[in-house]
C-alpha cells in the first residue's frame, strides 16, 4: 500500500473508530433492535450493544470480527521500508533538484 494510502486510511479509521456509541433513533415500535458492536477508544476495545436500526453513525459493526477487523488492525500506518543506500539516494537525489 502506498504510504500516503495508508496515512489517508489511518486518518478514516481513527475518525470512525473514534466516534462514540450511537444506538440509532428508531422507536421499539419501528424496529426490534439487534446486537451491534462498536469500538470504545476508553478500554480501546470492542464492545456489543442493543442497535435500534435507524440512524446511528459509522462506528458500527455487525460483528465481533470487523469491528477488531477495521479499528484494530487498522490503526498502525504501513511505513515503507526503506534500506539505508535508498535512504541516501533519496535525501541526495532531491538536495541536487533544489
Amino acid at each position: 500500500m502506498h504510504f500516503l494510502s495508508s496515512c489517508l486510511m489511518r486518518y478514516v479509521v481513527e475518525r470512525i473508530c473514534s466516534l462514540p456509541r450511537d444506538a440509532g433513533s428508531c422507536s421499539v415500535r419501528e424496529a426490534d433492535p439487534v446486537t451491534r458492536y462498536y469500538f470504545d477508544t476508553a478500554t480501546a476495545t470492542c464492545r456489543s450493544f442493543q442497535y435500534s436500526q435507524c440512524g446511528g453513525n459509522d462506528n458500527n459493526f455487525r460483528t465481533l470480527e470487523q469491528c477488531h477487523g477495521f479499528c484494530l488492525a487498522r490503526k498502525q500506518p504501513v511505513i515503507p521500508k526503506l534500506r539505508f543506500d535508498d535512504f541516501f539516494f533519496y535525501i541526495s537525489y532531491n538536495k541536487e533538484k533544489v
